[in-house]
């Protein structure tokens, strides 16, 4: 061997080259061929072992150009491959990631194969996927869990196809039920209310019979507050039950199915508790009804119980709730020296006065619906009529009962003309929805006496108030 191969041979590397695999079997050529991948892996601690600790010096400069081959170049023949092995130990951990590169160089590092069968799925998973979702999982077809999948139906290998029409049948026949009960209940109510329709008389009403039942009612009115608050109370205790038995007659016809015994109770308990006992005394009785109510239908439970309750409690809040307003302006503790009484006559007046206006300017010169759909007899016409009239009366009449003013006459007089046709329509909505043209027929040219106090009804409540914010005692 010369000198010149032995300094070729025992020369150590250069510092910044990197020597490449196979190098020493082949003669140095002074060309650097950089293993990326090894340069990463060494970088980020991998094969520390194997890697040349870094000197403290600082690498001095190169001093020779080193030309870096193409990437052109005819590949070497060394594949790099990511197992799942630890690159120092070389054993495969299997709750551990992937930590780094492993280079194959020898034939016998082909022979170290990892066990990637977990990413292949279960041919029975990809069996029962293929049935395009329609696999039935117990009986809770929204959620489920694995732990009642196998407590209640044991995994057998074999998926039962079931339609998704099949899964919501039952819901849908118990839709369709409930659907044709409430069909059935509309109609029942149509074909009473269209049987009601037919045997009530229609067509115009009797102008001398309305006007000699007017003045009926108008006499035992007049008669009563002579007498005092006692015989006005009894008076409207007796006729808000009338007019209760009438709604609850009318509802009966159409199909519903309220408890007028509690209601028939409950509507003059108000009116008298409200005069004996003021405020107090009514929120006792409205919920003591309430209480009765529920308490009936626990005892007769039927179908349609919260309709039943509803158009009972319905009846008494409007006729013995609104009503009690009756009893407050007549209660000695609240009015004192009878002017109460005048307080009622005046609302009794206006809302008459009202009624007669719309009425007698409404039939003759009434071109102008207000409100077509609830009531198509009332027109705009008739409403400027009878609020015409309303303030006339308020002006000339009530004005001058004591201890009234012609201030709060008029302010009650325009009171009585919003809420007065408020009330009628009111009514006439109910009997709209019902069929029915009158609420009844106990007063001869007039249909019901639900039909001659509707309005009144909203015009009681106004006239406390009224009288309370103005401190009329």
């Amino acid at each position: 061997m010369s000198e010149g191969e032995n300094v070729d041979q025992e020369r150590p590397p250069e510092k910044g080259r990197v020597a490449h695999p196979g190098e020493e079997n082949g003669p140095v050529t002074g060309e650097v061929r950089i293993a990326a991948p090894e340069a990463a892996a060494a970088a980020a601690g991998f094969g520390a072992a194997e890697t040349e600790a870094p000197s403290e010096e600082t690498p001095p400069e190169p001093t020779e150009a080193y030309e870096l081959p193409d990437w052109t170049e005819p590949a070497t023949g060394q594949v790099p491959r990511i197992l799942l092995e630890d690159p120092l130990s070389g054993e495969v951990p299997v709750t551990e990631a992937v930590r780094g590169p492993t280079w194959r160089e020898e034939g016998s590092d082909w022979d170290n194969s990892a066990d990637l069968s977990f990413f292949v799925e279960d041919e029975t998973e990809v069996a029962d996927t293929a049935i395009a979702g329609r696999v039935e999982v117990g009986e809770a077809p929204f959620s489920f869990s694995f732990e009642e999948l196998e407590r209640d139906a044991p995994l057998t290998g074999e998926a039962e196809i079931v339609e998704p029409e099949e899964a919501w049948a039952p819901l849908l026949a118990q839709a369709d039920e409930e659907e044709s009960l409430a069909r059935e209940r509309r109609e029942r109510r149509r074909h009473s209310a269209r049987r009601t329709r037919e045997r009530r008389p229609s067509g115009k009403r009797n102008g001398r019979v309305a006007t000699l039942t007017g003045l009926a009612l108008a006499a035992l009115v007049a008669a009563c507050l002579v007498l005092g608050p006692l015989a006005t109370m009894v008076l409207a205790a007796v006729v808000f039950t009338v007019t209760a038995g009438e709604a609850y007659a009318a509802l009966q016809g159409a199909g519903y199915r309220p408890s007028p015994i509690v209601g028939l109770c409950a509507v003059p308990a108000l009116i008298v508790a409200a005069y004996l006992h003021q405020a107090g005394g009514v929120l006792v009785i409205g919920a003591a009804a309430f209480v009765a109510v529920a308490l009936f239908h626990l005892w007769r439970p039927t179908e349609e119980s919260l309709v039943s309750m509803s158009t009972t409690l319905f009846v008494v809040l409007w006729v013995g709730g609104l009503g009690a307003f009756g009893g407050l302006l007549l209660a000695p503790a609240q009015f004192t020296h009878r002017h109460g009484v005048t307080l009622v006559l005046a609302a009794v007046l206006l809302t008459v006065a009202h009624d007669v206006g719309s009425y007698v300017v409404g039939s003759r010169f009434g071109r102008h619906r207000l409100a077509p759909l609830i009531s198509p007899g009332k027109t705009l016409e008739g409403f400027v009529g009878g609020t015409a009239l309303t303030l006339v009366v308020a002006g000339l009449g009530v004005a001058a009962l004591h201890p009234l003013h012609l201030a709060l006459a008029l302010e009650l007089g325009i009171v009585v003309s919003v809420l007065a046709p408020l009330g009628d329509l009111t009514e006439s909505l109910v009997k709209r929805d019902l069929g029915l043209k009158d609420m009844g027929s106990l007063l001869p040219g007039h249909g019901g006496l639900f039909d001659r106090v509707d309005a009144l009804l909203f015009v009681l409540p106004a006239t406390y108030c009224l009288a309370r914010f103005a401190h009329f005692h």
